[in-house]
């Protein structure tokens, strides 16, 4: 299975460029990853999608854990992606009023 992102150029001016560029393709990740969640799990949990057998959880990792390696093929580190993932949860979280 092949992962790739549609229609993203990479043309690095400053850092805060980069920055917007990775919390895009950590929103498509989440986008992606919730959704291939929502067809393999079984389970819900407040509408979210839970893994509860191991088969589960095996291809839910899998397939999140290609989708960000696939971000850092980009040439992001994996600090980099670690802290645009802790922001984005930040983010959702104040939106929700967590």
């Amino acid at each position: 299975m092949s992962i790739r992102f549609s229609a993203h150029i990479l043309v690095l001016l400053d850092s805060q460029f980069l920055i917007m560029h990775i919390y895009d393709l950590v929103e498509q990740y989440h986008k992606n990853t919730e959704e291939y969640d929502r067809t393999i799990c079984t389970a819900r949990k407040a509408g979210v999608a839970i893994p509860t057998t191991a088969e589960e959880r095996i291809l839910v990792n899998n397939y999140a854990r290609r989708w960000r390696q696939c971000i850092m093929d980009l040439g992001y580190s994996s600090t980099e992606l670690q802290r645009a993932l802790q922001y984005y949860r930040l983010d959702i979280k104040t939106l929700l009023g967590l």
